[in-house]
């Protein structure tokens, strides 16, 4: 929900930027038309893709609206309570390997700790029950005794080695608990370890969509468009064209955002890939 708010809010921001560039491109087609050197139609159609662009503002900012109702539910705040997002949509690259990860996970994950606890507790009790063939002393106090005003003492000897078949099913019983947790340990690891790497591989994935744009296209795109407004100030070019660069500068700018925010999910993922959560 917090990603959500941020791209939400970060799509706003783009969007008005290319709203600001499309207005002038629009001042620039209708100055030319009441000159005479423009088509009407070109005016027509920077005004549509205005229109288009606004819509598409007014949609993020509902879904703004719609994820801090979620936060705040979440967080158990008043829904009209203001929320200021303190993490904005930024990209850095993953720093860590799949083994660093993985030896993080095994000292921090709640699930994997219970289980090395559970482990840890059926090996206890069956050392416990594996003492439970020797002899052990008993002893006892009283007051006041048998006799009125007296105190008394008792002591006893208990002899387990003469009822081998019981000590014996202690010992078995405790070990079979002890297989068990200790089976359920490696199960759990494989399972953590598992969902971990998928988390991982998927995050990956995610960081090489946003490199794409950032070393492939928008780059580009950038010094184009900033190339086609020179020559269009000096008639060269044509108003269609120039649009739809601007056009496909816009979705590219929002694709790149995007793909931000299915990489900081894809962080979130990772950082509790493997716990179930409720």
């Amino acid at each position: 929900a917090d990603w959500r708010a941020a791209f939400a809010a970060g799509a706003a921001r783009l969007l008005d930027g290319a709203l600001g560039r499309i207005d002038l491109l629009l001042a620039d087609l209708q100055a030319r038309y009441r000159a005479g050197t423009a088509a009407y139609v070109d005016v027509l159609r920077a005004r549509a893709e205005k229109a288009r662009l606004r819509n598409q503002a007014l949609e993020q900012e509902k879904e703004g609206v719609l994820a801090r109702l979620e936060l705040n539910t979440l967080l158990a705040r008043p829904a009209d309570e203001p929320v200021e997002l303190a993490t904005p949509m930024s990209f850095a690259p993953l720093a860590v390997g799949m083994g660093e990860l993985w030896e993080k996970a095994r000292s921090s994950r709640p699930s994997l700790r219970s289980a090395a606890l559970r482990r840890d507790l059926a090996q206890a009790e069956a050392k416990q029950a594996g003492l439970g063939r020797l002899p052990d002393l008993l002893a006892g106090f009283s007051l006041p005794s048998v006799r009125t005003n007296a105190w008394g003492m008792s002591f006893g000897l208990s002899l387990p080695f003469l009822r081998p078949a019981r000590a014996r099913g202690a010992e078995m019983e405790t070990g079979a608990g002890q297989e068990r947790a200790r089976l359920d340990a490696v199960a759990r690891e494989r399972s953590v370890r598992a969902a971990l790497e998928a988390a991982y591989a998927a995050a990956k994935a995610a960081e090489e969509q946003v490199r794409v744009f950032e070393r492939d296209l928008l780059g580009d795109l950038e010094d184009e468009l900033r190339l086609q407004c020179e020559l269009f100030r000096f008639g060269k070019g044509t108003a269609f064209e120039l649009l739809d660069l601007q056009r496909t500068l816009a979705l590219a700018e929002l694709e790149h955002l995007k793909a931000v925010f299915l990489y900081g999910v894809a962080l979130a993922d990772l950082e509790a890939a493997g716990e179930d959560m409720p």
